[in-house]
């Protein structure tokens, strides 16, 4: 009976893949344009579109092991090699004046590869903008078939929220890193019009292309570069089948186990928070809620702890003055703040009575989400996709509150415990004495 079921099934995903194939002649173009430049696909996939997703499933079985693809160098773009076939001195002086204002400027992102992705992002606002000006031009011409990978719906992303929607946020983390990053996007594109290209840039094209050039993007031997074809296969933590290296500058993708008609390509996705995917690629996912590779608040906020005035210039603690609680022992790096906030309000400024003032701060930033209700965020979403999207991001900020208020709880703990050891120990040895 089992055996017989699953036949069926397989029947009927053959089924429904001949159903739906229609032609696509954006992806046939762009499928055609890797053969032609040294992409080594297997016949046995399939894209497949459902209302706004477009993703590859298996049309005969995959056996394990199986090379699925091979995306050659030849085929991905990086600013090295699209600065050589625009052939272009005023974009070489572009960039190179790009690299020296992102030096000097303190509104940009300055993670390891934003200098080459915004660039990125820059050339494909003007080649895209300019099209007639560009047709003729050897990047247009070699890269225009990959144009049809930017049709993407981003209507799921924080960037296109309306402020209503945006105001869930408000006592969140990812509200802060949103706002942070959107301000750096911001000063890329005014670098770009006021320093570089010296015309007025239309911010949303240029941030559609921004958000582009990270979502398909992925280094290769040290140098980032948007990849075609890879967003066709679905990432997931569950029902992984596919696996994913690079080899000689290759992107290679082989079967982890057999894959049969009917069943969906699925890679592990790269590793990068919840909050960074929910903000440009619009999902989230239960399996990494309440990982933060980076969890950044002020050390202390006054009158969240305590009603007495605290007479201390915020600003004179320095980097001390915010603290990042994914790290181990964030606690010990606001010890010295949290002292000095207890001498202020006349309070205990032992270390057990200063991390009493820094749980109480904690717990207070975590009561801020029991005023989120979650049917005005199911009311202000259309998408089931988008509440959970939103969902998992409150549950997950918090979560790992939660988690970081037991870990400060068990050492303040600890604190009590030596000091009742201490306390004994004394005591036994007035003991001895006494004898």
């Amino acid at each position: 009976m089992k055996s017989f079921l699953s036949k069926l099934l397989i029947i009927i995903a053959i089924f429904n893949i001949s159903k739906n194939e229609d032609i696509d002649k954006g992806y046939e173009k762009l499928l055609q344009w890797g053969l032609k430049n040294s992409l080594n696909i297997t016949n046995k996939i399939k894209l497949m579109k459902d209302k706004d997703t477009k993703q590859y499933l298996a049309k005969n079985l995959i056996p394990e092991g199986e090379q699925i693809m091979d995306i050659p160098p030849e085929i991905m773009m990086n600013v090295n090699r699209s600065l050589k076939l625009l052939n272009s001195k005023k974009f070489r002086k572009a960039y190179n004046l790009y690299i020296h204002e992102d030096k000097v400027n303190e509104d940009v992102l300055k993670d390891e590869y934003h200098l080459d992705q915004s660039f990125m992002a820059y050339i494909l606002y003007i080649v895209n903008h300019k099209h007639k000006t560009y047709e003729k031009n050897k990047f247009y011409q070699f890269y225009e078939p990959m144009f049809y990978m930017f049709e993407d719906n981003l209507d799921s992303l924080p960037f296109y929220y309306s402020s209503d929607q945006m105001r869930f946020f408000l006592n969140t983390s990812f509200g802060s890193v949103f706002e942070i990053l959107n301000r750096y996007i911001n000063g890329e594109a005014t670098i770009f019009e006021k320093k570089v290209f010296n015309k007025t840039i239309i911010y949303e094209d240029y941030l559609r292309y921004r958000i582009f050039s990270i979502q398909k993007s992925y280094e290769v031997n040290k140098t980032i570069n948007i990849v075609p074809f890879l967003d066709y296969i679905k990432k997931s933590y569950k029902n992984i089948n596919c696996d994913f290296e690079v080899k000689d500058k290759h992107i290679i993708i082989k079967a982890k186990q057999n894959i049969f008609p009917g069943e969906e390509l699925v890679l592990r996705p790269i590793s990068i928070s919840n909050q960074h995917r929910f903000m440009f690629f619009g999902d989230t996912f239960d399996e990494i809620m309440d990982k933060f590779p980076s969890y950044s608040i002020p050390s202390v906020i006054p009158h969240f702890i305590t009603d007495k005035p605290v007479n201390i210039d915020m600003s004179s603690f320095g980097e001390r003055a915010r603290v990042d609680l994914a790290e181990f022992d964030y606690f010990s790096k606001v010890l010295g703040v949290y002292k000095k906030i207890a001498r202020s309000i006349n309070e205990d400024d032992s270390e057990y009575g200063a991390y009493s003032l820094l749980l109480k701060y904690l717990l207070k930033i975590k009561s801020n989400f029991d005023y989120i209700n979650y049917d005005n965020i199911r009311n202000a979403f259309y998408k089931r996709k988008d509440y959970e999207n939103v969902k998992r991001i409150i549950d997950g900020e918090k979560a790992f509150m939660e988690r970081k208020i037991n870990v400060l709880k068990v050492h303040m703990k600890n604190i009590k415990n030596k000091e009742k050891e201490r306390e004994k120990s004394y005591n036994d040895t007035e003991d001895v004495n006494d004898l």
